[in-house]
């Protein structure tokens, strides 16, 4: 009772109360379970022991329970679901958890809450087993062993991450008394203070410097705003030291109560980029302003992003511009003069296709489509209205733009006047990128469908009659019986509209980039004929390695050339995936740097007319330099991979073939690329008839008639041209 007099007595703020509380159910994935050959095998081995210790009895009852669920027919759940209600009063939050949680999950769940005050509480209105940080599965322990072991199913080991993006949408949903400031996206800023000092530890002379931020510095933003992605770069230069090796010793810490166990990063002196910007093959990044709008880099940063994108051979960049950051888009733009980079415009959340809304520009025809109700589009479910959200129910209707005369003509009135607007003064700007990559079907606010659009009887109409239906269905009926013929049908209008879009970037004088997922095909092309430029976001993550030549080649023949002859731009990203894996095949996070040399010439064997890499401020650790080793390649050879013909066997090469070795013709010139996945050095014998010459690209060898013997360095690839 003094305790709490102490307490209330210390309360120096007093204000009404207001209490909310919200409901919702969290979907916690498991993960996929074993099969009932593997979960027999193991219980076999189990018995065959003499006797279990310790977690092996929990396995033992785990793996029984699942061999028992199989033989009676019970069919395994995929997914943990948990009640949830969160309440708050003013700006103090409760979070309940059904777990014994680690210490960092409630850290971050505080630091990502939008609330000033945020309390969790474990084994509350349930009590599960231990819930660990990703980090920790590796350490193993008493906790990890129940974790993974508590009963038939095992939680995923992103649950962490899971679970508080599942709570921060119902936090999202509670409109805080107090919401804290909004974070901030910060690339490569500079610290508040450096410092160093000499250190000499286990024999080895060290530098130890010390990198003091700010908390500002390193507010978490993301794209769902959960998640941190502040990256910090150290570049680390020694003319002196190319080919030799070194390490790096690193830890952080945080006000002095978090530190982690020094990790060690290998380092490996390179040689300088040396990138070529192709004449025609497209290497390409994307940048908005700053960087894409939501960055607060400073300008010197941008300056040298935009010098490194030369020096890797970039010739085309995608980017928007943002009212406010004039500056920035100037020195960008004198930038891209300076280096002979083609620039393209990249519309306002995918205007005009996604939405009329222009951000802070201001646009006549987005006010007209505000006051005029017939032309708004009509959204599926209850939990949507129309002019909620600018970026996501503020949609024409599709139906009275096609099919009227006062909504075609308000339809190309707006796309060419919003075109206009986005160019603005960058008439310069080579073409138009359009990123399609939303399905006609949606479902937001955890309703299926909700956000789809349009139902209202004109749309539903001219569905009926385009599927010959002998009555005008609802919105319910098309989702439960026509939600395949419903997409098509959408699809289809989409495509039509798309007709007009493109033909008003033809009377702007602007070629269209298209882009969108590889599953999406019947996006690939409209009624008016194929794009100029064309985009997918393949590979993507699979990476281009031999293990996949077959799929690439695959994907070419079946989704590409019917299409676009001439080829495409494949994508590759230099960022981890969600699952920690990279795009170049490594699934343990660890970059091969020497892979995205081979990955690049091999997908412009394929695709032949250009390579995305996203942004060339992700390009780190030696992942630049041999970017740069490819596109200095793509631009001396480049006729060899645009107008070559594949051709991938060579009579002069008995102990390489295909996927290991492709081929492109020219003529009587022949290009073969050779490729060394494994970790050890290749020496390979060839064989040059009489008559014929060749030259390796990387090796600079010249080699006559005869046999030969040439050396592959390990993970990486050597051009031979013969003629």
């Amino acid at each position: 009772a003094v305790d709490a007099v102490r307490a209330y007595k210390s309360i120096k703020e007093y204000s009404e109360v207001t209490f909310k509380a919200e409901s919702d159910i969290l979907r916690l994935p498991y993960d996929p379970q074993w099969t009932q050959e593997e979960a027999e095998k193991r219980l076999a081995e189990l018995n065959a022991k003499e006797k279990l210790v310790e977690v092996e009895n929990r396995e033992y009852a785990k793996v029984s329970a699942i061999v028992d669920m199989y033989q009676k027919g019970i069919p395994f759940e995929t997914c943990m679901e948990i009640e949830q209600t969160i309440f708050a009063f003013n700006s103090v939050a409760f979070i309940p958890f059904h777990f014994e949680f680690f210490g960092e999950i409630g850290l971050r769940m505080r630091k990502y809450s939008p609330f000033a005050n945020t309390l969790c509480v474990c084994n509350t209105n349930g009590s599960n087993f231990y819930l660990p940080t990703r980090d920790q599965l590796v350490r193993g322990g008493y906790e990890i062993d129940i974790f993974r072991l508590a009963n038939v199913y095992k939680l995923t080991d992103d649950t962490d991450t899971v679970i508080i993006n599942e709570n921060l949408k119902i936090l999202n949903r509670m409109k805080p008394y107090k919401t804290q400031e909004k974070p901030r996206y910060v690339l490569n800023q500079a610290p508040v203070k450096i410092t160093s000092v000499k250190e000499h530890l286990d024999g080895v002379n060290y530098t130890h410097f010390t990198f003091d931020y700010s908390p500002k510095q390193l507010r978490p933003y993301a794209a769902n705003k959960v998640e941190p992605q502040t990256v910090i770069y150290f570049r680390v230069t020694n003319k002196n030291m190319t080919g030799k090796k070194s390490k790096i010793l690193y830890r952080r810490s945080a006000d002095g109560n978090f530190t982690e166990l020094t990790k060690t990063i290998p380092v490996k002196f390179i040689p300088p980029i040396n990138g070529k910007q192709p004449s025609k093959i497209r290497v390409q990044m994307y940048s908005g302003v700053p960087l894409g709008g939501a960055s607060t880099v400073n300008k010197k940063t941008l300056a040298m992003v935009m010098d490194k994108a030369k020096s890797l051979g970039v010739n085309s960049l995608m980017g928007s511009y943002y009212r406010g950051w004039e500056e920035w888009d100037e020195l960008m733009h004198k930038k891209l003069k300076e280096h002979s980079i083609r620039y393209g415009l990249w519309p306002f959340h995918g205007f005009p296709m996604h939405t009329l809304y222009l951000g802070m520009q201001k646009f006549s025809c987005y006010d007209e489509l505000c006051n005029t109700k017939e032309m708004q589009a009509t959204y599926f479910g209850t939990k949507s209205k129309w002019g909620e959200n600018p970026f996501h129910y503020t949609m024409y209707c599709p139906s009275y733009m096609l099919n009227t005369e006062k909504g075609k003509n308000f339809y190309c009135k707006a796309v060419e006047e919003g075109l206009k607007l986005i160019r603005g003064k960058r008439t310069d700007a080579d073409f138009i990128f359009y990123d399609w990559e939303s399905d006609p079907w949606v479902s937001r606010k955890g309703e299926p469908g909700n956000g789809s659009y349009c139902f209202c009887l004109r749309c539903r109409s001219a569905f009926a009659k385009e599927n010959k239906l002998s009555s005008v269905p609802d919105a319910k009926t098309i989702h439960e019986k026509y939600y395949n013929k419903w997409a098509a049908f959408r699809t289809g209008q989409n495509n039509k509209l798309m007709q007009i879009v493109y033909q008003t970037c033809r009377k702007l004088n602007l070629k269209v980039m298209f882009y969108t997922q590889t599953q999406m095909v019947p996006y690939y092309h409209h009624a008016g004929g194929p794009y100029d430029i064309f985009f997918l976001g393949y590979p993507s993550k699979k990476g281009a390695d031999s293990t996949c030549q077959k799929d690439l080649d695959n994907f070419l023949k079946k989704q590409v050339l019917p299409y676009y002859p001439e080829g495409m731009i494949a994508q590759i990203f230099p960022i981890p995936a969600n699952d920690g894996s990279v795009q170049d095949g490594s699934a343990d996070g660890i970059y091969v740097h020497s892979r995205w040399k081979t990955m690049i010439l091999r997908l412009l064997a394929v695709y032949r007319i250009g390579i995305d890499f996203e942004n060339v401020g992700s390009c780190a650790g030696g992942i630049d330099y041999y970017i740069g080793e490819a596109t200095r390649a793509a631009a001396d050879l480049e006729e060899f991979f645009l107008k070559g013909k594949r051709a991938d066997a060579f009579s002069g090469i008995k102990d390489m073939a295909y996927p290991d070795m492709l081929g492109l013709t020219l003529g009587k010139k022949r290009l073969l690329l050779l490729f060394n996945e494994n970790t050890k050095a290749r020496k390979l014998k060839f064989t040059l008839k009489k008559g014929e010459k060749a030259r390796t690209y990387y090796g600079k060898k010249n080699f006559s008639a005869g046999t030969h013997t040439l050396t592959i360095p390990a993970e990486d690839a050597e051009l031979l041209i013969v003629e």
